[in-house]
């Protein structure tokens, strides 16, 4: 009998639960009448674990919504303002500290105006300008001793103006220049003391007339020429064992300063 009253007991203990939990459900994800969403609403991955969560007013997000990892841990708050059309966004990195690891602003969905990313320790690896989406402005990377490593120009999302890289101690290394994401103009590569390394112009993209090597203290190594990216010409004046010298820009210091997984 004992038995019997226990089993009936945590029989009527589980359904007590269950009707509170559904209750507690039913809290959420509502919509009115029109069809609009209500108050708090919540999404979950397909695992059950929750993805999102955030109040709605008539339709439309305001205050803090707060998205989640699959594992766990806060992945991003986005804070929507009565009345504004600017979103403030911080992701943050999937680690114990829940470091900051990009913060900025949307406009409809896109980013928009200045955005600042950080690794896991915190120090700051880039600042990228955008508008409605995309690349727009001085973009600049840096060293983790803050020193700056890389500054691009660009314009409605294509690559326009100059670009310089530096080395960490802040003396340039690299200048270019870029028209509708094509290499155009002059390209320089210097020493470490300052001096020319290399000095050539680029046309379309394509290597053209001479480009010249120089040592450290300004001596001219060589000299080729190009036509169309292709040699034409070459002059040797000092038989020279060179370094490697990249004759195009190669990729960013932090081309993704960001995990893409994280936005």
């Amino acid at each position: 009998m004992q038995v019997k009253r226990f089993n009936l007991s945590l029989l009527l203990l589980c359904l007590t639960l269950l009707l509170q939990a559904n209750a507690y459900a039913g809290e959420f994800n509502k919509k009115d009448e029109q069809g609009r969403r209500q108050g708090e609403w919540r999404g979950y991955f397909a695992s059950g674990a929750l993805r999102y969560e955030g109040q709605f007013v008539n339709n439309e997000p305001i205050g803090v919504f707060t998205y989640y990892y699959p594992q766990g841990g806060v992945r991003a708050e986005l804070i929507h303002e009565k009345g504004e059309e600017a979103v403030k966004a911080t992701y943050y990195h999937r680690n114990r500290r829940q470091s900051i690891m990009g913060e900025g602003f949307f406009v409809n969905q896109k980013m928009n105006g200045l955005w600042r990313f950080f690794n896991e320790q915190g120090v700051l690896l880039a600042e990228h300008f955008y508008h409605e989406g995309e690349n727009h402005g001085v973009w600049k990377t840096y060293y983790d001793n803050g020193t700056l490593a890389e500054m691009q120009t660009w314009h409605r999302g294509e690559q326009q103006g100059p670009m310089e890289r530096y080395f960490p101690d802040g003396t340039l290394y690299m200048r270019a220049h870029y028209e509708n994401n094509l290499l155009n103009g002059a390209y320089e590569i210097y020493h470490v003391n300052g001096q020319l390394s290399l000095q050539g112009v680029y046309r379309d993209d394509l290597n053209e007339n001479t480009w010249t090597y120089y040592t450290p203290n300004g001596e001219i190594i060589r000299k080729v020429t190009y036509k169309d990216g292709m040699i034409v010409h070459e002059e040797v004046l000092l038989d020279l064992e060179e370094e490697a010298i990249p004759l195009r820009p190669g990729p960013s210091r932090h081309d993704t300063p960001w995990d893409m997984n994280g936005f």
